[in-house]
Order: structure tokens, then C-alpha cells, then sequence
């Protein structure tokens, strides 16, 4: 809905939108909303699982009379195009957003409670059961994934994409939350 929204209000489409205000301004010359664009920039081949073989194949791109669209998950990012992405957030929005929406963006929450209590809100998890507050956001497409956290504290971003969706095992250890003291940065375990 959010890009039926942008669209509406902008007057130009989702792809045209996010390349003029969010990827030029942070340089991120390799990412896109669209398949054709995901493609010159090199999008390399998802995976799907089928009775655990992984099968190569190319994501579904929607279009705009399917429930699900563009906006729910399609983007394609490099690596380093995500690390640009996520130091947005640390540093303040970078005039991309100002501090009071990103503040809004990643606290303004409601709590959740289950097996693993968190905070949710705007598409943002917030977890305090390490030794810091992480934030962290997922999605995933028919052949790729991804899992991107901040630690505000400590200035980090970490960011983990994955050219396989695979319900079975790869999905459910890329989401795996454990408390580990091998994953440490300086001082603080998480």
C-alpha cells in the first residue's frame, strides 16, 4: 500500500521514486526496484528448495494487479549498496530522513511477547536481551533473503543477503537468535 501511496503522491512510479530519493543521494549505484534494472546491475541467481534440491531460478516479479508488489521485498542492493543503506540509519538519516523520523521509524513500537519477546513497529524489530538494544529488519523473496541489523550503540550495521530461499534449513538459520559469545564486537557480546 505504502507504494501505491509514493506513487499517488509523487506522480511518478515506486522505481522512478526510490532511485531520485533514496538511492542516488546514498550512492547506491547497485540497487533497483525493478527486474530489468536488478539484472544490468548484475543480480546474481536465486535458489528455491524443492523436496532439498535447491533449484536455480529467477524471483516473481509482481506486477501491479497482484496482491503482492515492488514495494514488499523486490529491491536488489549489493552488499556494499546495503552498507550505505545502514549507515543512513546511524548517522542521524544523512537528509534522507530527519533524526524524528528515523526515532519514530525504529522506537515507536509495540511490545511482543512469545518465546523470544521483542518490540515491533514500522517494519523494525527491537530485541534488549543482549547486552545492547538490536534493531533488525527481514524479508524475503521466492529465491533470496535477507536479515540487516544495527547496534545504534556501538555504530554498527551488519547485513546478511542470501540467494537461496529454502523454508526447510536456510531460512530458519539465518532467523536462529541465540545468545553467542563468539559474535562479539570490542567489548560487547550479543
Amino acid at each position: 500500500m505504502l507504494g501505491e501511496i509514493i506513487e499517488t503522491v509523487s506522480g511518478i512510479s515506486y522505481s522512478e521514486y526510490m532511485n531520485k530519493n533514496i538511492f542516488s543521494p546514498l550512492s547506491m549505484s547497485h540497487t533497483a526496484a525493478t527486474l530489468v534494472q536488478s539484472k544490468e546491475n548484475g543480480l546474481i541467481t536465486g535458489y528455491r528448495n524443492y523436496f532439498g534440491l535447491p533449484i536455480a531460478g529467477e524471483p516473481d516479479y509482481p506486477d501491479k494487479y497482484l496482491w503482492s508488489t515492488v514495494p514488499a521485498g523486490y529491491l536488489s542492493p549489493s552488499v556494499s549498496d546495503m552498507a550505505k543503506y545502514l549507515q543512513m540509519y546511524l548517522n542521524g538519516g544523512m537528509g534522507i530522513v530527519n533524526q524524528n523520523s528515523l526515532n519514530a521509524m525504529l522506537y515507536d513500537n509495540v511490545y511482543v511477547g512469545g518465546d523470544s519477546p521483542h518490540y515491533y513497529g514500522m517494519g523494525w524489530t527491537l530485541t534488549e536481551e543482549y547486552t545492547e538494544p538490536v534493531l533488525g529488519h527481514s524479508g524475503l523473496v521466492e529465491n533470496y533473503m535477507s536479515n540487516m541489523f544495527l547496534l545504534p550503540e556501538s555504530g554498527f550495521g551488519i547485513i546478511f543477503l542470501i540467494n537461496m530461499n529454502d523454508y526447510l534449513v536456510t531460512n530458519q538459520l539465518a532467523n536462529y537468535k541465540q545468545k553467542c559469545d563468539i559474535c562479539s564486537f570490542g567489548q560487547r557480546t550479543i
